[in-house]
């Protein structure tokens, strides 16, 4: 088993229990149970189960449970002493080799994993199970941290602050409605078709955190391989420290060599008012034609600045973005 401890998802929702109902988190994790040889078990996708039971005296229990694929490797209920709660409100929590489970805010559940392997791209979806089941209020927290708390200096500037809490890793900072903050490793918001475009100017420059092949220094030192930069570009190695991510160190790795090379494709466009456009909007060319040289466009840019002009009844519109490459 190749092993890649560190990573990491957190998932909140919310349901109505019931002893016919039960929520399954599946994951496309691998790990192996508790004290097992490494050498002769097989690695199998990690799910866990949340339901709920009532014993014969009347007593409500959470009961969550971890499988490896189909088979259930560890059962745990603990009594339900809030009973003012009609609804549970859940968060899942697997962080490294550990998986935790919370309902309405208190903790009910931990299991340690014998080994785990987290893929670079991490997919789960939750499959209620029973008739009736409504799930609702499911957030995915991307930049799930395993700390519960996070202590600043008093007198930190707030980028200091937020480097604090976000560590070393590649964060965007987006705005958000009622002047909210959003932190994301790429999201993108919506595919928007450019329209009345006058120009369109794109330019290529070099990206230091660019490289085919990253060494990475972390918890664990290990390469990433960047293949589009190593068509292109040829041989390029970087060396990319990182020591205090404690989770997700792959993913990080990736979403900086990702930005790296979407970033080396500078792109400004002018034209008219298109109010449907945002900041991580994916602007997509599909045979767009220029006003001004008459070239047309088939590319797909990510944009990350809007500036709108109003002069003489005349509304015009420039964005600058990056080239949207997977």
């Amino acid at each position: 088993m190749t092993e890649t401890a560190y990573g990491g998802i957190e998932i909140f929702f919310t349901y109505t229990p019931s002893d016919l109902l039960s929520i399954f988190l599946v994951t496309n994790i691998m790990g192996l149970p508790s004290f097992a040889n490494s050498e002769d078990e097989v690695v199998r996708a990690v799910s866990v189960k949340i339901s709920s039971r009532t014993d014969v005296s009347g007593k409500i229990f959470v009961v969550v449970s971890t499988y490896l694929a189909s088979t259930e490797i560890d059962k745990s209920d603990y009594p339900r002493d809030f009973e003012e709660y009609s609804v549970f409100n859940v968060r899942v929590f697997l962080f490294n080799d550990r998986i935790s489970v919370y309902i309405n805010s208190k903790w009910v559940y931990s299991y340690c994993l014998g080994a785990v392997s987290y893929p670079d791209v991490i997919t789960q979806s939750l499959n209620p199970v029973g008739d009736g089941v409504t799930v609702t209020n499911v957030r995915v927290v991307e930049l799930c941290d395993g700390r519960e708390a996070v202590y600043v200096d008093y007198e930190s500037t707030s980028d200091n602050a937020i480097s604090s809490i976000i560590q070393e890793r590649p964060i965007e900072v987006l705005s958000a409605v009622g002047r909210a903050a959003e932190f994301t490793y790429g999201y993108t918001k919506n595919n928007v078709g450019a329209q009345k475009i006058d120009s369109y100017d794109e330019s290529e420059a070099d990206n230091s955190q660019m490289s085919s092949d990253g060494l990475v220094y972390a918890r664990d030192v290990s390469i990433s391989i960047d293949t589009y930069i190593a068509e292109h570009f040829g041989l390029i190695t970087r060396l990319y420290r990182l020591p205090d991510i404690d989770n997700g160190i792959a993913r990080a790795i990736k979403a900086i060599q990702r930005k790296a090379r979407q970033s080396i494709y500078h792109v400004d466009t002018a034209g008219r008012l298109d109010p449907r456009l945002e900041v991580a909007d994916v602007h997509v060319f599909d045979n767009v034609i220029v006003t001004g040289t008459g070239r047309v466009i088939n590319v797909n840019n990510i944009i990350e600045d809007i500036g709108i002009t109003i002069s003489d009844g005349v509304y015009r519109q420039t964005t600058k973005g990056r080239r949207e490459i997977s």
